[in-house]
């Protein structure tokens, strides 16, 4: 028996060793590299998109900073399949500067939050990595502030959005994962009439780099 096992043990130590792959289930604590996302897994994170904006011309200057940040929960529908719900505080300041003996426009100032659903399929690169397409939409409310008190002018503004982006997304391991890559963000509006304003409404688009990171369960 023993010279069986003699015999057969170079064979066994040749013959080589497929490399740990894992789908990822609901609940699962696996050491294997993830390479596909079950029906049933949940995330719960933080996520954020950050944009600036600089213009220059004719000698006038214009400073343009939007933040989204929040909380976002992620249920997998399907086989790499999720929809997430994302809850986000929404800061948009703008401010001018003009040329030498010329009137600056006046700044404008947005505070606010923003609620989006959003859809995204994960594609497998390899090694814990996927490639995450998104799209979804939602709504949004805040408060306009242009200009500086005592004349500021005031007024509450609120609409629908849209969004799409393209993410890269890593699983260290079935309980974290991290995302980054670059989104859009359209929103369309109105804006109330304000004590000294007229209503009215407004389209603008944020393009920015979004990261993320969340607990996997």
């Amino acid at each position: 028996m023993r010279s069986k096992a003699c015999v057969l043990l170079p064979f066994l130590v040749a013959v080589p060793v497929p490399a740990s792959a894992d789908t990822l289930y609901p609940g699962a604590n696996s050491g294997g590299v993830i390479t596909s996302l079950s029906a049933g897994v949940k995330e719960i994170g933080v996520e954020s998109t950050l944009v600036v904006g600089y213009d220059k011309a004719a000698g006038a200057s214009d400073l343009r900073a939007t933040l989204f940040a929040g909380p976002t929960f992620r249920y997998f529908l399907a086989n790499n399949l999720s929809l997430s719900f994302n809850a986000s505080f929404l800061y948009k300041e703008s401010s001018a500067d003009a040329p030498s003996g010329a009137t600056a426009p006046p700044g404008q100032l947005d505070l606010g939050g923003l609620g989006t659903v959003t859809i995204a399929y994960y594609a497998s690169l390899g090694g814990g990595m996927f490639i995450s397409p998104l799209v979804g939409g939602g709504g949004f409310y805040a408060h306009r502030t242009i200009g500086d008190d005592p004349g500021a002018i005031r007024s509450d503004i609120y609409g629908g959005t849209g969004r799409a982006g393209l993410e890269l997304v890593f699983y260290p391991s079935s309980r974290f994962s991290l995302r980054a890559g670059p989104g859009v963000i359209a929103s369309f509006g109105k804006e109330s009439a304000g004590a000294q304003g007229s209503a009215g409404t407004f389209v603008s688009v944020d393009a920015g780099f979004n990261v993320g990171m969340s607990y996997v369960f």
